[in-house]
This record gives structure tokens, C-alpha cells and sequence, in this order.
């Protein structure tokens, strides 16, 4: 039986040998061709990805009049794609900023510097936009030392550049 099933093995081994290649023909006369090289972008879902970076708290020492912080922005996007960013307050909305204490007083606040942009192209890795929350004098003279807070809202999308 083993005999028989090695001569077997070896009559297939011999067998697969004389198999021919599956290839293409080379013509002789042909000095040059060309060939499409084509990227698929059938997988890709939707227009691409990003991610946003951001603080998720921002700390302010009291009576300093403007704190500096930065988000960040990495995509990789469809041709003629960026990404938009947005920060609002998801409290007062357009009203204006506001921090609560425990007991509902509120001591206004601002943000300035990129609080609404676009980055640059559809590939970006950290881009980064810079913005100040500034507490004026005033404010911080007329409240009383506790713990306030807010929420911010960075709202984002894929927008045409």
C-alpha cells in the first residue's frame, strides 16, 4: 500500500511539472508599451477621514485676563475636500460665553483667534489652529472666587475647500 501510494505522489509531483505558465506573449517587434496604473477608491467610505484634537478641559487661573489653547486638525480627504471647525458655546448658544458657578452666577467670557476655519487641503497632518479665552478685568473684579464652568461645542464637517 505505501508502495503504491508513493508511486502515486510522484506520477502528480510529475504531473504538476507540465503544467504551462500562464504568460503574457512578448512581441519581439515592440520596443516600448505602457501600462495604467489606477488607484481604487472603491473601499473608501464617504469623503475620506479626520480627526480633531482638542482640550477636554481648559483651565483658567484666576484673574489672568487671557489663556491661550490650540485644537489640532489631521485628514486625509477626497480631492477638493477639508475639513470646517466650529466652536460654540452649547449652553448660551449665540448669546454670548457664560460660566456658572454652583449657585447660577455667571462670569462672562471670550473667545478669539481661529474659532471658525477650514484647514488648508485635503491631506493635513496637525494642523494646528491657536485661540485665546479671555476673561475681562471687570469680570473677574465682580465675581466671587468659586468654581465656574462651561461647555464648548467644537462642531465639525467635510465641506468643499
Amino acid at each position: 500500500m505505501k508502495k503504491a501510494l508513493s508511486l502515486a505522489m510522484a506520477l502528480v509531483m510529475m504531473m504538476a511539472v507540465m503544467v504551462p505558465a500562464f504568460a503574457a506573449t512578448l512581441d519581439t517587434a515592440a520596443q516600448a508599451g505602457d501600462a495604467t496604473v489606477l488607484t481604487d477608491t472603491s473601499s473608501i467610505v464617504g469623503d475620506g477621514s479626520y480627526t480633531v484634537t482638542y482640550p477636554a478641559t481648559m483651565a483658567l487661573t484666576w484673574g489672568v485676563e487671557s489663556t491661550g489653547f490650540q485644537y489640532s486638525v489631521t485628514s486625509q480627504l477626497k480631492t477638493g475636500k477639508c475639513v470646517s471647525v466650529a466652536i460654540t458655546d452649547s449652553v448660551n448658544g449665540e448669546a454670548g460665553f457664560n460660566m456658572i458657578n454652583a449657585n447660577g452666577d455667571a462670569l462672562a467670557y471670550a473667545i478669539n483667534g481661529t474659532i471658525t476655519t477650514k484647514t488648508s487641503a485635503p491631506v493635513v497632518t496637525d494642523e494646528a489652529f491657536d485661540y485665546t479665552v479671555d476673561v475681562a478685568a471687570d469680570a473677574w473684579a465682580a465675581a466671587s472666587y468659586d468654581t465656574y464652568q462651561d461647555t464648548l461645542t467644537f462642531t465639525s464637517a467635510v465641506v468643499d475647500l
